[in-house]
C-alpha cells in the first residue's frame, strides 16, 4: 500500500532556451491557454480549470525542471508530509508555512530521496 495517495498529475515544469517559441507552440498548436507570466520569465499554461498544467522556465538547457503530483487538499498534503517523515524521506516546503490551502501548498521531495535526478513536488489544490 502506498504511503502517499496521489489524485492526479498537477503540472510539469519544462526548462527551455526559447520561452516565446515554446509558448507559441503550446498555445497556438497544442491549444493550451496562457494564465500568467512572472517576473523571472516563467510562462504558466493551462488545459483545464487549474491555474497551470505546464510551466515554461527560461534556461540555458532544455529539459524537465520538475513535476508535481496532486494529493488533494491541505489535510492530504499534511498526511503526505507525515508519511514522508516517518519513511525517512527528505522534503522541503514552499509557501508561508500555513496549511490553509492558500499558504503552504507544496512539498518538494529532495533529489537524494527519490529516484531520478529532477525534483518532485507534491501539491494540494
Amino acid at each position: 500500500m502506498p504511503i502517499v495517495n496521489v489524485k492526479q498529475v498537477s503540472h510539469v515544469a519544462l526548462k527551455t532556451r526559447d520561452v516565446e517559441q515554446q509558448a507559441n507552440f503550446y498555445t497556438n498548436i497544442v491549444g493550451l491557454g496562457e494564465t500568467q507570466r512572472d517576473s523571472s520569465g516563467r510562462v504558466y499554461l493551462r488545459c483545464n480549470e487549474n491555474h497551470h498544467a505546464v510551466v515554461l522556465i527560461p534556461s540555458s538547457e532544455a529539459g524537465i525542471d520538475h513535476y508535481a503530483l496532486d494529493v488533494g487538499g491541505p489535510a492530504e498534503l499534511e498526511s503526505a508530509a507525515t508519511a514522508l517523515s516517518r519513511a525517512g524521506i527528505a522534503y522541503e516546503t514552499e509557501g508561508t508555512g500555513e496549511w490553509d490551502g492558500a499558504g503552504r501548498s507544496d512539498l518538494w521531495v529532495t533529489s537524494g530521496s527519490a529516484p531520478q535526478a529532477w525534483p518532485r513536488d507534491l501539491a494540494c489544490g
